[in-house]
């Protein structure tokens, strides 16, 4: 039916095949990927942590520019007060 063999098994390579090395060639690039996996974990958890740092750092800032807008807000309706009534408009 078929002209060509059935895939082996990277468990078990057939005898005199060069691919010999493939079953200890995968359990190293298991082992990498692991390594890999660990890593990305960590870079992970590094930059929930700096994310949850800059949160914090552009909360404060719109803290002091929402009290700067309403301290400026004051200061030109004081300013504006000040001026009506030196020109007698109220």
């Amino acid at each position: 039916m078929s002209d060509h063999e059935p895939p082996t098994s990277l468990d078990k390579p057939p005898p005199g095949d060069d691919h010999a090395g493939i079953p200890t060639r995968v359990a190293k690039l298991e082992v990498r990927v692991d390594e890999l996996i660990l890593r990305l974990d960590r870079l992970e958890t590094k930059v929930d942590r700096m994310d949850q740092k800059i949160d914090a750092g552009l909360q404060k800032l719109n803290d002091r520019f929402d009290r700067f807008y309403y301290l400026q807000t004051a200061l030109i309706a004081g300013l504006l007060g000040l001026l009506a009534k030196v020109l007698g408009v109220f």
